[in-house]
């Protein structure tokens, strides 16, 4: 997520970047994509344990404090500004509304490879609401 950030070219949004991280990683299939043969049983594994639910969470809160860092960074903004925080937040939700979606499909039965075709246009549709969405919002005094 922080190389696609910073490395994502001229002209390039940070929103635009990962959104190719993202359809990156489902044409991989990797874990962060949330479809594979093995989403069924980590499922299970993780829903069983209170701890492993609670570091999920964390992890959750890490990312999008990460996030807003790389947001507030590319457009020049202090590490406390809304609008980055809350393009962070926004993003977090909207892939974890994806990602949502994606599992309880695949949990229910439907084939990966057409969970996965469906996750492209989700994710496309997501980033491009999230690109209308997102702006840079008030400035909010410090103190």
């Amino acid at each position: 997520m922080t190389r696609a950030v910073r490395e994502r070219g001229e002209g390039r949004s940070p929103l635009e970047a990962l959104q190719g991280l993202a359809l990156d990683l489902l044409a991989q299939r990797h874990p962060l994509a949330g479809v594979g043969e093995w989403v069924g049983y980590w499922w299970r594994v993780l829903v069983e344990s209170p701890a492993l639910m609670a570091r999920g969470r964390e992890a959750l809160e890490e990312f999008e404090g990460t996030l807003a860092g790389l947001f507030a960074e590319a457009e020049g903004a202090g590490p406390d500004a809304y609008g980055p925080r809350m393009a962070a937040a926004l993003t977090v939700a909207a892939y974890r509304s994806v990602y949502a979606t994606v599992v309880r499909r695949q949990l229910a039965g439907v084939p990966v490879e057409e969970i996965a075709a469906e996750e492209g246009e989700l994710l496309r549709h997501t980033f491009e609401v999230l690109s209308r969405v997102v702006r840079t919002g008030p400035q909010v005094r410090e103190g």
